[in-house]
């Protein structure tokens, strides 16, 4: 699945994809793109050798922080529109290597 969401959506991606016999990829972003996202909750899973591991704990397998989500609100542009951090990443010409080395 197309994820680039937050830790709700990660999760929920995740879940969907140990559902589906076929599923080969789930698009991870979250793990550079924006450092406020695995603050978001307890047991946000750690990317392992390329993998998720599966979880092991009820629901989605994370409980949300409220009170750093509050007090973290998102910024929002001159537009009213809420301003994405994650998208700084392409003013990096090599955001797409993610650290790897050629």
């Amino acid at each position: 699945p197309h994820n680039v969401g937050g830790i709700v959506s990660t999760m929920a991606a995740l879940h969907l994809c140990l559902t589906l016999r076929n599923a080969k990829i789930l698009e991870h972003f979250n793990d550079f793109a924006d450092p406020h996202v695995k603050k978001a909750g307890v047991g946000y899973p750690e990317v392992v050798d390329g993998y998720f591991p599966v979880p092991d704990k009820p629901g989605w397998g994370i409980e949300l922080d409220e009170d750093f989500i509050r007090g973290n609100p998102p910024d929002y542009t001159s537009a009213n529109v809420i301003a994405d951090p994650g998208l700084n990443m392409f003013e990096n010409s090599n955001w797409a290597k993610r650290g790897q080395t050629e």
